[in-house]
């Protein structure tokens, strides 16, 4: 979104913030590549890198979710670390059906999340892609919101993962 990167820009501007090792880039996580955009943003992939994914992963779509996580992966110098903040829920649950139960419930069909797992699911998913969660048995979680399915109540919490490559 160019209207997100240039008020990013402006604030920092605005804070006297030293931009020198910065670099905004714009990326549509539906269609671009992530680690083309880095690399022509100026990413050196040689050094590790702090990646953040902040309130980002609940709006893309299990693939986008993948193909981002693959990108960044591709820029991940060893030691790089990866901070996510994702969407879960309580395990046996089948993540498709807590999505459509979500876009009913709270948002009458609009369906502006899309990605919701079990917590087993994205640490499989990071895995999968060379990223070690640390302390992967302690959970750093706030509790979202307590979404109705058919037995009993489900808590969808907000976890918070740091991996590193």
């Amino acid at each position: 979104m160019p209207d997100v990167i240039a008020d990013k820009a402006r604030r920092l501007d605005a804070l006297g913030t030293d931009t020198t090792h910065v670099s905004l880039a714009e990326v549509n996580f539906v269609t671009d590549d992530v680690a083309a955009i880095l690399a022509r943003a100026g990413h050196d992939a040689q050094q590790p890198t702090l990646f953040v994914a902040e309130h980002l992963v609940l709006f893309l779509t299990p693939d986008d979710v993948a193909r981002l996580i693959a990108g960044v992966s591709q820029r991940a110098a060893k030691g790089s670390t990866l901070v996510l903040t994702a969407e879960v829920h309580p395990a046996g649950l089948d993540s498709t059906l807590v999505v459509s139960t979500v876009d009913d419930v709270m948002f009458a069909g609009a369906g502006p999340l899309h990605t919701i797992k079990s917590r087993d699911a994205w640490l499989t998913l990071l895995d999968e892609h060379g990223w070690q969660v640390h302390d992967a048995a302690e959970v750093t979680v706030v509790n979202h919101f307590e979404l109705p399915m058919t037995e009993k109540p489900a808590q969808i919490q907000t976890q918070f993962l740091t991996a590193t490559a």
